[in-house]
């Protein structure tokens, strides 16, 4: 969740009404940790945290880890993913564009296990997509893309979010997720409750799943 959130905050920051430097951190725990449909923790609960430095000229750089569990045959017991971008856009029309690179480590497995994406997005408004391509999966090509969507309703933030893996990596495994969830402040808390599907993938990986997090961005805002 908080990886999502650290994506997307970097293209709302190119339309922020008054851009400044900022240093975050972000703590969540989860009852699954959600990636592109696909649970990396085994569906079970973690603790993530997430750091991100946001510059004036709109250069950023990020920092994400969670505790990850793929099962038999794998020695990857966390994740740490690097990030560096550059934001930009217009505060007036609500429009922003990000750029990128990401790196997802494992530091207790074989660095063959690493891979890196380049991304590209736009935002306008309470929308925004992205398109990810990662040029090296064991050799292959692998693209994501995704529509995402913020709606303030009611005193909470509904979010949507659909998303299509597909690629040489992705080889008779290409597949849909999407996501429905809502978000509820309580003071410095974030309170988020989304339901996944990835049905259309074979195998355990497809699956139907409830998630709760909880998380806060400090420093808190007054």
């Amino acid at each position: 969740m908080i990886k999502s959130r650290i994506a997307l905050a970097t293209a709302l920051f190119a339309v922020a009404s008054a851009a400044h430097a900022e240093f975050t951190l972000t703590p969540a725990l989860v009852t699954d940790y959600d990636f592109r449909g696909l649970t990396q923790n085994d569906e079970s609960e973690t603790l993530q945290l997430g750091l991100n430095y946001s510059m004036e000229s709109g250069v950023y750089i990020g920092a994400w880890a969670s505790e990850v569990d793929f099962g038999p045959g794998s020695h990857a017991t966390w994740e740490l993913d690097l990030m560096a971008g550059y934001a930009w856009g217009d505060s007036e029309a609500a429009l922003g564009y990000d750029v990128g690179a990401i790196w997802y480590t494992y530091p207790s497995s074989s660095t063959e296990d690493d891979v890196y994406e380049i991304y590209g997005g736009i935002t306008k408004g309470m929308f925004n997509g992205k398109v990810w391509v990662a040029p090296d999966i064991n050799s292959e090509l692998g693209i994501y893309t995704e529509a995402n969507a913020a709606i303030p309703l009611a005193g909470f933030t509904i979010g949507l979010h659909a998303g299509y893996s597909f690629g040489d990596a992705w080889d008779g495994n290409e597949h849909l997720d999407y996501s429905v969830g809502a978000t509820k402040s309580l003071g410095p808390l974030d309170i988020n409750l989304k339901y996944v599907n990835s049905n259309d993938l074979d195998g355990p990986a497809g699956r139907n799943a409830w998630i709760l997090g909880v998380s806060t961005t400090l420093p808190w805002k007054e």
